[in-house]
């Protein structure tokens, strides 16, 4: 028996918005279905221009009427029982929600006792960056960064908050040293979450971040190598969701002598600031690159109090946790630290699964003499100023049992150094400076490093390229690593590299 349906093939033209809060008039109902008069339907597909492939979970509707659809994994719907008439369809999506843009086709007929075959397709990349950046924004580059910022307890649009995309290219000279110049961008939530950065070049490697009322999310990196759109939706907490906890003063009680021709002040007793508390929960689960579960790994939230360690079957729970998006950070022996976004909220218990890739293999230890690296920090002068005891120093064999993850890492608990969370991202201040300002200064391999924000050391090495740090507070800052005219503690780091070329 062969069926009366009839399929008919339709491009439906579409139309693209920014959404809208004003509420639009309903369409005129359409006629009942009867006898004489039989209903229609709907079979489509949809596709992703901007990541390619289907566009699973759409829901397509019909303008005046409830009937509606849902793509499955293969981005087809279909939509039964539809009165015969025109419609225009509009499609959801949280892909279009975090572009705020709202998708309605033309009118399509749908004949009685037929079927329409529709095709949709979200905006292609250049569509959008056309419909949303003027001309004038896209002359230093066709990238755009295109999301929402949102509270990430009550879902409502973080109105006024700050969204920032970084990024740095190196400067080398004679005269200004090693220095990154800081390239930024930046946009102003709007009344709808909505923000837009726009003119980023092809190919730049940067981050996000979005700042509001004086507490900022974490870092989200974007590679515009992948395309010229990158969608990034953030969520921002209250600052009274996340107080931080009663101050811990960490200085030690012994301090370095120094010697009786140049007397040193007595420093300061200063308390570090208290890592972010709140009321979120996350759970998850660990497992290593062949998908089987790691117990015994560290679990925490960057810049959180709460830790943890996986079970024996790599699931963990964390508490009191710090509201919106955050760094989850999980470390284990032999494992190379992992890092990622999640983003929390007391609404719901956040979820993450973490694949920890193995860690470099490493040498056996052996004994040697001073060659190599050893000898290389020998002649830059490592071993005499240690011996002078005026700074605080750390060789590698020191910094790898801290199992940094960044480079602040490194200096968490270190004397006349301190690591300030206040801000939700790391950032190294002073504590013995004797003008009270805790400013830092930074010689990298000799040369004098400039930080373009507070805090982007961390962006511009890894841990793994250091072999060795040094500390001073203003009045022990050896002349070699002084910086005329300003009075702030200084950190010395000496990479692989340099000391490993020394012959």
């Amino acid at each position: 028996m062969q069926s009366r349906w009839v399929y008919a093939l339709i491009m439906a033209p579409m139309s693209l918005t920014a959404q809208s809060s004003k509420p639009k008039p309903p369409a005129p109902a359409p006629a009942p279905p009867t006898a004489d008069n039989p209903v229609s339907g709907a079979v489509g597909v949809v596709g992703d221009s901007i990541h390619g492939g289907p566009l699973v979970g759409a829901v397509v509707e019909l303008v005046g009427t409830n009937r509606k659809g849902t793509t499955d994994s293969t981005g087809r719907f279909r939509i039964d029982s539809i009165p015969p008439g025109a419609y225009k369809l509009t499609m959801s999506h949280p892909l279009l929600d975090s572009l705020g843009v709202a998708i309605a086709t033309n009118e399509v007929q749908f004949p009685a006792g037929r079927y329409a075959l529709i095709a949709l397709a979200t905006p292609s990349p250049t569509t959008i960056v056309n419909t949303f950046c003027p001309p004038e924004k896209r002359i230093t580059g066709p990238g755009a960064v295109i999301g929402q910022v949102k509270d990430a307890d009550t879902d409502q649009p973080s109105t006024g908050a700050k969204v920032s995309l970084s990024w740095s290219q190196l400067q080398v000279g004679k005269t200004i040293g090693l220095r990154q110049i800081l390239r930024q961008r930046e946009s102003i939530v709007d009344a709808t979450g909505a923000y837009r950065i726009c003119g980023v070049p092809e190919g730049t490697k940067a981050v996000v971040r979005a700042t509001y009322s004086g507490i900022a999310t974490a870092d989200i990196p974007v590679n515009f190598s992948d395309g010229i759109i990158q969608l990034v939706t953030l969520h921002t907490a209250k600052p009274d969701t996340a107080p931080p906890p009663p101050v811990i003063d960490t200085l030690p009680t012994a301090t370095a002598v120094a010697p009786v021709t140049k007397p040193t002040p007595a420093a300061p007793k200063t308390a570090v600031v208290g890592l972010r508390t709140g009321h979120a929960m996350l759970t998850g689960h660990v497992v290593n690159a062949a998908d089987r579960p790691l117990a015994g790994a560290d679990v925490t939230v960057f810049g959180a109090a709460s830790k943890t360690v996986t079970d024996s079957s790599g699931n963990f729970f964390l508490r009191n946790l710090p509201s919106g998006t955050q760094t989850l950070v999980v470390r284990k022996l032999a494992f190379a630290p992992t890092t990622q976004p999640v983003d929390l909220s007391t609404r719901t218990t956040g979820k993450a699964r973490v694949v920890m890739p193995m860690a470099p293999p490493s040498l056996p230890t052996i004994k040697v003499e001073a060659t190599g690296a050893a000898k290389g920090l020998a002649q830059v002068g490592f071993d005499q100023r240690k011996k002078m005891g005026l700074g605080h120093f750390l060789n590698r064999e020191q910094i790898e049992e801290r199992i940094p993850t960044y480079m602040t890492d490194i200096f968490t608990t270190m004397p006349g150094i301190r690591v300030d969370y206040s801000t939700g991202q790391p950032v190294l201040t002073g504590t013995r400076g004797t003008t009270g300002s805790g400013c830092v200064s930074y010689v990298i391999d000799g040369t004098p490093y400039q930080e373009a924000t507070p805090g982007d050391l961390n962006d511009f090495m890894h841990p793994n390229e250091v072999e060795a740090v040094e500390v001073y507070s203003d009045v022990d800052t050896p002349a070699e690593f002084a910086k005329p005219g300003k009075s702030c503690t200084t950190v010395v780091v000496w990479t692989k590299t340099r000391t490993g070329d020394l012959k």
